[in-house]
């Protein structure tokens, strides 16, 4: 016994899709406005034989063709409001603005232009190299010797804590000697 399909529907069920049989009993409503009898609105019936030869292909084939419809009608609805809202833009781009009027103005004195960039000049005399104070410079001065394992993370950190202790205890004789207290300075707001 072959069981019918899921997507068959009984027969003298009314349903969306598909119009009721001639001869179910039931009452069928126009739409409104509509002047039709209920004999006008009843589709055209298939066979029993073409309602079992459906198969499933056929019906998603309509089922797209449908949604492909709905597509396009909502396309051409968005379409409609947003010509409506917007109104129509312009096909062609639209010409470049003129260039600006130039003004011929009298020539004045020219503008003094120097030849040489300026530099700044320190304080020390050309011939005087200039001091470095990068830590191997520092180290060396103090000590009159080169870092110990230079440029190495444990060799860095040990030179530079000699040099804390080295600079450290004039560096705050200096501090205690030359400090102010906060509220001798006057605000300048």
């Amino acid at each position: 016994v072959e069981k019918d399909q899921p997507w068959k529907i009984p027969n003298n069920v009314t349903h969306p899709f598909t119009p009721p049989t001639p001869d179910a009993r039931e009452v069928v409503f126009a739409p409104r406005g509509s002047t039709a009898s209920t004999k006008e609105d009843h589709w055209p019936q298939a066979s029993e034989e073409e309602e079992m030869s459906l198969s499933s292909s056929d019906i998603i084939k309509v089922i797209e063709d449908i949604e492909k419809s709905n597509a396009a009608v909502k396309r051409d609805m968005q379409d409609k409001i947003v010509n409506q809202f917007y109104g129509c833009t312009p096909k062609k781009i639209l010409p470049t603005p003129p260039p600006p009027v130039k003004r011929h103005s009298v020539p004045g004195p020219e503008t003094m232009t120097p030849n040489v960039a300026a530099r700044r000049q320190l304080a020390f005399t050309p011939k005087a190299d200039r001091p470095k104070y990068n830590l191997d410079a520092v180290y060396k001065h103090l000590f009159n010797h080169p870092i110990p394992r230079a440029h190495s993370a444990e060799g860095d950190t040990e030179a530079l804590m000699k040099i804390i202790a080295v600079l450290g205890p004039p560096f705050h004789d200096w501090v205690e000697k030359n400090s102010r207290k906060l509220n001798t300075i006057l605000k300048m707001w």
